[in-house]
């Protein structure tokens, strides 16, 4: 969920109040992964402020997470910036499955029910 991602950007003194809202700049995102891998994603823009900014620098983090060896598919910069609901979600699912999920079995068993519970409700009560 974001409040997991919440918890890793404290640290840098951000955080998320709208999921599909704050990436949409890539700053979020970049901070999140340099946290997450403990490297850097390199030169990016530390102030976009129009939309090619913007969506340079979510492409600049995509490639970073496929670097990382993160398969990403149908998620692109572009969806990102426009806060496509199902590719963001998508997104975090992906991140936590790899960074946050990658602890002893118990703990993996438990982020994995809390991550499943909160995937349902953002899509609704009438999904199995």
């Amino acid at each position: 969920s974001y409040a997991q991602c919440n918890e890793f950007l404290k640290r840098r003194g951000i955080q998320i109040q709208d999921l599909y809202k704050d990436l949409s700049d890539g700053l979020v995102l970049i901070n999140l992964m340099e946290i997450l891998s403990s490297k850097s994603v390199g030169k990016h823009n530390a102030k976009p402020r129009i939309a090619v900014a913007k969506i340079e620098n979510l492409s600049i983090v995509l490639q970073f997470i496929e670097k990382e060896g993160i398969r990403l598919v149908n998620i692109g910069a572009e969806d990102l910036h426009a806060g496509r609901e199902n590719c963001i979600l998508g997104l975090i699912w992906t991140l936590i499955l790899r960074y946050a999920i990658n602890l002893s079995d118990e703990d993996a068993g438990n982020a994995k029910d809390e991550l499943l519970r909160w995937v349902r409700s953002k899509i609704g009560p009438n999904t199995t």
